[in-house]
């Protein structure tokens, strides 16, 4: 039996849906996480660098400096990651923040010139936490700067004013180049993610593009055969014709078939019996010649077997388009048959004479006639065949058939 339409469903969104979403996260997790570990880290020297600061400095600073990336590693377990690009962003600012608040609130005392102030040790992680929210460009300045200013803080703090001069160039120097490496790295992981993300929309989008000129000419290819087998078809035959029984019956298909193809696919019959099988093919052959012989068996297993239905569709338009062929071209002479087998998997059909033949060699391509109402309209169909057999002065046999993918 056919599988069903699948029905709409719900899920629940998450937002890591491509590659960048989820470098995005993972990122953000890792530098979260360093945040979290120089907390640790600075602890101990918290005490003694609060002794040459204004008492409201310390706390402010560790507000500014830590909190953003606290924030930052909570926010990787929401679900909506719009909020990891604003906590960078938020780090990013608030440590150069707390480091320029450390200049009006030093009251010219020294720490031990052995040690350094707390800030400086993580200020290439803050850099990272910008590269998540801001251009490349943005994030080195942003490097630069922060290096320059905690070198500045960390020199004054250790050694007065008159400190200042060219160690400042080499902690700043030394820092930038130490932090550009993880910096680097980072942007070209998130780089690396939004182009993953790019690439495979971009797959989708061809993809989709191609599977609907597929369709396009496949529905093409369906109108094709239905204006050459039943419309252009019953106009032949109308000329000349007085209203006759058979003239009504094919007008009468036609136009069944063109209502039919304006149904949507959910409103039409998927499954046959194989006894309706056998009665659309044999109509299939009558309608259009009633030159014919037709022979239809099915075979006991087949009793009880449903075929799909677009292939039978299928069948039916090869095997009627076979018949007018024949009743039009083989001469008046020939004798023609048409047997129809339904098996229990397969659906065999032959419409054969002995009249004048043809060359297929010679038939012009595109020949809707052959091409597209026999030959293309089988191959379309999932387990579907033909084989057209002519020679001059030999006769016509063409078989088409069916068969079920194992």
């Amino acid at each position: 039996m056919a599988a069903d339409p699948a029905a709409p469903h719900s899920s629940a969104v998450t937002d890591d849906s491509g590659d960048g979403d989820r470098v995005l996260r993972v990122m953000a997790r890792f530098i979260g996480v360093g945040f979290l570990a120089y907390l640790l880290v600075a602890l101990p020297e918290i005490g003694p660098d609060a002794a040459i600061v204004a008492p409201w400095w310390t706390p402010v600073a560790l507000i500014l400096a830590f909190g953003p990336g606290i924030a930052l590693l909570l926010s990787t377990f929401w679900a909506d990651l719009r909020w990891l690009p604003r906590w960078g962003a938020a780090c990013a600012c608030g440590y150069p923040i707390a480091v320029l608040l450390w200049l009006p609130a030093w009251n010219d005392q020294l720490i031990d010139s052995s040690r350094s102030t707390w800030l400086v040790n993580f200020s290439g992680l803050t850099s990272l936490a910008a590269a998540l929210a801001w251009r490349p460009a943005w994030t080195f300045v942003h490097l630069v700067f922060v290096s320059a200013a905690v070198a500045f803080v960390n020199e004054l703090g250790r050694g007065g004013r008159d400190a200042i001069g060219a160690q400042l160039v080499y902690e700043t120097m030394w820092a930038v180049t130490f932090s550009m490496v993880f910096l680097v790295a980072a942007i070209m992981a998130l780089r690396t993610g939004k182009l993953l993300d790019a690439t495979r929309a971009n797959a989708q989008q061809v993809t989709a593009a191609a599977a609907a000129s597929k369709a396009q000419g496949a529905e093409r290819a369906r109108f094709d055969s239905l204006t050459h087998d039943h419309v252009l078809a019953t106009l032949l035959a109308a000329e000349g014709a007085n209203g006759s029984e058979k003239l009504a019956k094919q007008a009468s298909a036609a136009l069944s078939e063109l209502d039919r193809l304006s149904l949507p696919d959910d409103q039409q019959e998927n499954w046959w019996r194989s006894a309706d099988v056998a009665a659309s093919l044999r109509a299939a052959v009558s309608t259009a010649s009633d030159l014919f012989e037709t022979e239809v068996r099915i075979h006991p297993e087949a009793a009880y077997i449903q075929y799909p239905a677009a292939a039978v569709r299928a069948l039916g338009e090869a095997i009627g388009e076979a018949s007018r062929n024949s009743s039009i071209h083989a001469g008046p002479d020939a004798d023609r048959v048409a047997v129809i087998e339904i098996h229990e998997a397969e659906v065999r059909a032959v419409v054969a004479d002995n009249g004048v033949g043809f060359d297929p060699v010679r038939v012009p391509p595109g020949r809707l006639g052959i091409e597209v109402s026999i030959i293309q309209r089988m191959v379309q169909i999932d387990g579907g065949s033909a084989l057209i057999d002519a020679r001059p002065g030999g006769g016509t046999s063409v078989q088409v058939g069916w068969a079920a993918r194992s």
